[in-house]
């Protein structure tokens, strides 16, 4: 897991300015310490919005209506050899192969 660049920038204030408020002769270590994580912080923050990976345009989506009634291909035709039900646009049957007479 990675510690978002504002942690170290909100840590890095909170710990210089307190250090500096407290006593700044004892505590400059703190305080030196509060200003390298705000420079550290802010680093962080360059290089994740330079590595930031781009987003890419989406493909437009074509505008396709449903059917809510659609209940599928219709039935009517049966094949001539071994009487199993095909479909319309069918020109050989699923079952036998043999092929399909269209009137036309």
């Amino acid at each position: 897991m990675r510690i978002h660049g504002l942690v170290f920038i909100i840590v890095g204030a909170v710990v210089s300015i307190y250090s500096y408020a407290v006593d700044p002769k004892k505590m400059i270590l703190f305080t030196i310490f509060g200003i390298g994580l705000l420079i550290f912080g802010i680093f962080r923050l360059l290089i994740d919005y330079i590595n930031k990976p781009k987003e890419r345009k989406k493909a437009p989506r074509h505008n396709v209506q449903k059917h809510s009634n659609y209940r599928g291909p219709v039935v009517n035709k049966f094949c001539h050899g071994c009487g199993s039900a095909v479909h319309d646009m069918q020109n050989f049957c699923h079952m036998c192969g043999s092929q399909l007479m269209h009137k036309r």
